[in-house]
């Protein structure tokens, strides 16, 4: 048999596994408007059904009768099952029983995340153990086996995520790239039989792959794929909307739906904007409140939401420059190829100058060119949602408003909707304006509302905003003489009634402590996840709610209790393998993802530009992840450890991840003081390597630790890697919900600590296994 096969289908399940996690991930974040919740839930469900399959694969393995041919049989399933869950995933809305426009709750996502992610990653979990052990008959007493393959995995893991980002969604749509990956998982299922069987068993397997391999290439080589995916988006809206348009790009997907002559464009599944005819009332107040607070507006700043009236509103004024920061070009280009007088207006008025980038990062870059003596712009309108997901919580850090301060004009004003209510201002949206206020106040010297079904909320360096009366703003309505729709005198005499100014400051009064909103700390993300949840998914609020309240101390004592319950119930067994090894590998599979997801999160946070770096994030985890399994792995078959030394190298992996945890925060602080941004990305860069290397070490040993006492590579393998998936799967769940918008980065990072502490301190005080010495093979 050639022992490069399993090897290269290792591989390439890796490479299948980080390209199908990416994909489903893009597709029903579409269907679910996603936010940190959704982003947790799909990555958890896939990992949860991964780890059942790895887990019952590796019980079972050994009692396979021919592994090859059931490894090979795993490689068919997962491929043809992977285009079948695609064209679910467009479908999803239909199957929650959702209307076009409705948001799913939490169950809702997470019970349609379970059904059809489950069949693909459970089957892939499966290939794990099953692979280990057909691998593992031609290396009989290799103690090293299940920490080579997982090696090979990481490999093809990190070429899958780089393929994705920069090779498959560029150029391809979800359906042709499922199909990619189906002729790449039938083409790994032929490697793997093709030495292993006959003649005949060959031309069987050919009988049987040849006309799947036939079907996916017609699909790929025709126009149908492109017909069936442009019908499963006619069906991912319910045939309520006619769509008219649909693209991926880098940053999202964009889509345009058309009714009674009405055009919707949505990003990511959310609408961002209407033509011909834009929410009229919610455009004009958003511009001309704020602006009558300021004399003359000439510099203007719109971050998001520009499109479709904004600038057309603005416009009306005196203004010399209208800077707009949009992030997806595909935005503008969609909006182009769709015209309409009033956009078309927008894009061709000279004063307008698009700016396709991350408008964080535009002021960011502004605010180092030009600092305080060069202030840029006279009124800064960040035209965002409220901060549900780490992405929109970047522009609500008190770090953002400071840098917002050195572009805007003494006399000038920046501005923030958020959601409100003229009836009841409900506890969660108490909170999450209380937050902004408080950030806001902590940078500017003047703050003030403007109360409402979305309250907007003004600030500025210099301009006394509170002092104006409701017939100052009256008069210098009348004086501009604008022509508008929907506001007129009455409108601003409503508006601006004090009675509703002085009620809302009042339902804004609580004694709980509203947490600051920070870079390396996003409590926005609780306060804004809370708000939504309170209206989709009551269950999930008071989760939220309750978790806000706990101390870091109480939440480091569920590692200590549990690792506590491991020792008792393990305590002078000499099974000890069976139940603290796992455990290792759990929590060292919990601190790896938090790790690659708080690299991605502060890589935004500071970098402000992430979404063409995630590709080479994850990659650079997965290459560390890589790079130190090989080192034992292959290096341990070299240097001929015996048992006795891989647990005292197992003990230093412990140690070395600890540091390296304690160490994590005081690095963020220095890069975050860096006055140069060029420095950042390649140092978060090997900042994860490193990460994806101390982790790496741990799965190998762990597992010559698990196989040398138990004796059989497919259990082993489907034990440690369930236990890798579920520590990973509670880390995905847990990060940007709550550990990151509750503890912060450095809280974070000392829960980490304890963890691995506690892992550290059941392998030390566990007993050697007392086991007959194996001979390494080098």
């Amino acid at each position: 048999m050639d022992r490069r096969a399993p090897g290269w289908a290792f591989v390439s399940m890796g490479v299948s596994i980080a390209a199908a996690q990416g994909l489903f991930i893009r597709l029903l974040l579409v269907s679910f408007s996603g936010n940190e919740l959704s982003i947790g839930l799909i990555l958890g469900s896939w990992m949860l059904a991964e780890a059942l399959g790895s887990n019952l694969g590796g019980r079972f393995a050994h009692r396979v009768q021919d592994p090859f041919r059931s490894f090979a049989l795993l490689q068919v399933a997962f491929a043809l099952t992977l285009p079948l869950v695609v064209a679910a995933c467009y479908l999803v809305r239909r199957l929650a029983g959702v209307a076009p426009g409705e948001a799913l709750g939490f169950l809702a996502m997470l019970w349609t995340s379970l059904l059809l992610l489950s069949p693909v990653s459970a089957v892939h979990g499966a290939m794990f153990s099953v692979g280990a052990a057909t691998y593992g008959q031609s290396a009989a007493g290799d103690q090293t086996i299940v920490g080579r393959l997982y090696v090979h995995e990481a490999l093809g893991a990190m070429c899958g995520a780089t393929m994705l980002t920069f090779a498959w969604v560029p150029y391809f749509n979800p359906v042709q790239i499922g199909l990619q990956l189906a002729l790449l998982g039938l083409g790994t299922a032929l490697l793997i039989l093709w030495p292993a069987t006959r003649l005949r068993g060959r031309l069987r397997w050919i009988v049987i792959v040849g006309p799947a391999c036939g079907v996916c290439l017609f699909f790929l080589l025709s126009p149908l794929a492109q017909a069936l995916h442009r019908s499963l988006v006619e069906l991912r809206w319910g045939g309520a909307y006619h769509v008219v348009y649909e693209r991926d790009s880098p940053y999202g997907n964009v889509a345009v739906t058309q009714l009674l002559g009405q055009y919707t464009f949505l990003a990511n599944g959310a609408p961002i904007l209407t033509t011909p005819f834009p929410d009229t009332v919610t455009v004009e107040e958003t511009v001309h409140l704020p602006l009558l607070f300021h004399p003359d507006p000439r510099r203007v700043l719109v971050i998001g939401g520009g499109l479709g009236g904004v600038l057309s509103e603005l416009l009306k004024y005196r203004t010399e420059i209208v800077d707009y920061a949009e992030l997806d070009p595909l935005v503008i280009e969609t909006v182009r190829a769709f015209p309409t007088q009033l956009t078309t207006q927008e894009l061709q008025d000279g004063r307008v100058r698009v700016r396709s980038v991350d408008g964080r990062l535009f002021v960011n870059q502004m605010a180092r060119q030009q600092g305080r003596t060069a202030a840029q712009y006279d009124v800064v309108l960040v035209n965002l949602p409220y901060p549900s997901t780490l992405e929109y919580n970047r522009f609500y850090t008190e770090e953002f408003f400071q840098l917002v301060n050195l572009v805007l004009d003494r006399r000038g004003l920046v501005v923030f909707p958020l959601p409100g209510s003229l009836s009841y201002i409900a506890p969660s949206m108490r909170n999450l304006n209380l937050m902004l206020r408080n950030g806001l106040q902590t940078v500017f010297p003047n703050v003030h509302p403007i109360p409402g079904d979305t309250n907007l909320w003004l600030a500025s360096p210099s301009l006394p905003l509170a002092s104006n009366t409701q017939q100052q703003l009256l008069a210098a309505w009348e004086q501009r003489a604008l022509p508008t729709r929907m506001i007129t005198e009455g409108h601003l005499q409503v508006r601006f009634d004090p009675q509703r100014l002085d009620w809302f400051h009042g339902a804004l009064q609580t004694e709980q402590p509203i947490l600051a909103n920070h870079d390396l700390h996003p409590a926005g993300v609780l306060y804004g996840l809370a708000y939504w949840s309170e209206m989709f998914a009551p269950t999930t609020h008071r989760l939220l709610t309750g978790a806000s309240r706990i101390r870091l101390w109480q939440w480091c004592l569920l590692p200590v209790v549990l690792s506590f319950l491991v020792w008792w119930m393990r305590r002078g067994s000499r099974r000890w393998v069976g139940g603290s090894v796992p455990f290792i590998v759990a929590s060292t599979g919990f601190a790896g993802m938090v790790c690659d997801l708080l690299v991605v999160f502060v890589f935004q946070a500071l970098y402000g530009y992430v979404y063409r770096h995630v590709g080479l994030i994850i990659a650079a985890f997965m290459a560390g992840l890589a790079v130190g399994g090989w080192m034992t792995s292959y290096s341990a078959l070299r240097s001929k450890l015996l048992a006795r030394g891989r647990r005292s190298a197992l003990i230093l992996s412990e140690a070395a991840l600890i540091i390296y945890w304690l160490i994590l925060p005081l690095l963020w602080m220095v890069l975050s003081s860096l006055k140069t941004a060029l420095l950042v990305a390649p140092a978060l860069l090997l900042l994860n390597a490193l990460g994806g290397w101390l982790v790496g070490l741990q799965f190998p040993l762990s597992s010559q630790l698990h196989l040398s006492a138990r004796g059989e590579p497919g259990y082993t393998a489907g034990v440690l890697y369930a236990a890798d998936l579920a520590g990973a799967f509670l880390g995905a769940l847990a990060v940007g919900i709550l550990l990151l918008p509750v503890l912060g980065t450095m809280g974070t990072c000392l829960f980490i600590v304890v963890l691995k502490v506690c892992s550290l301190m059941l392998l030390l005080t566990a007993a050697a296994p007392q086991m007959p010495h194996t001979p390494a093979i080098g």
